[in-house]
């Protein structure tokens, strides 16, 4: 751990990484017709024709490795290497290689970090790196973590964007941001990169 810096938990789908796209892709050959990214406005792709049993099947290495970094992400994910502790927290498990095609996807577009863990549950690694925010977009971690009175940022994506906060907790701990300007702001933090 870099001493006296900052720990921040990043995740890769949907914050980094512009699975939305490439998902599209998969849902409109299932369904047989066109479906956006703005489309999929839930988490549970069962309802789109994808239980998770098809998964290994379509999310393997050729998918990961042809999603587009999201706009800004490389820029300022950079930029707060160069202060903080940036640990990259993704939930991808499909296959054996998944993390060393990850940690190669990441190297080849540029991205630096100090760690690349897997976790689905983000508030373990949250606690044991002492981070002090997360970056998701996953609202179920930004929920769990708010319980245990740690910060995150809800990166708007299709799924999440109409989703309210509910608790008190969540209001106070959970910051929604559009984009990576936003995250820069919010951090108040390489802005002058975009």
């Amino acid at each position: 751990m870099k001493k006296n810096k900052r720990g921040l938990g990043i995740d890769i789908d949907g914050v980094i990484s512009n699975i939305g796209k490439e998902l599209s892709k998969i849902l409109s050959g299932i369904n047989g017709e066109k479906i956006k990214h703005s489309d999929i406005i839930t988490y549970d792709l069962k309802l789109w024709g994808l239980p998770q049993y098809t998964h290994k099947k379509f999310f393997n290495k050729k998918f990961y490795h042809n999603l587009e970094p999201i706009k800004d992400s490389r820029e300022v994910v950079n930029c707060l290497y160069e202060d903080n502790q940036v640990v990259l927290i993704t939930a991808r498990d499909q296959y054996p290689k998944v993390m060393e095609d990850t940690y190669e996807w990441l190297v080849d577009n540029g991205f630096l970090f100090d760690d690349l863990i897997q976790s689905r549950n983000k508030t373990g690694p949250m606690k044991h790196y002492g981070l002090v925010f997360l970056i998701d977009d996953y609202h179920g971690n930004c929920f769990d973590l708010a319980k245990e009175g740690h910060d995150s940022m809800l990166f708007e994506q299709p799924w999440n964007k109409y989703l309210s906060f509910s608790t008190e907790l969540e209001h106070k701990h959970i910051k929604r941001v559009k984009n990576w300007k936003d995250v820069s702001k919010y951090l108040g933090q390489c802005e002058e990169v975009l």
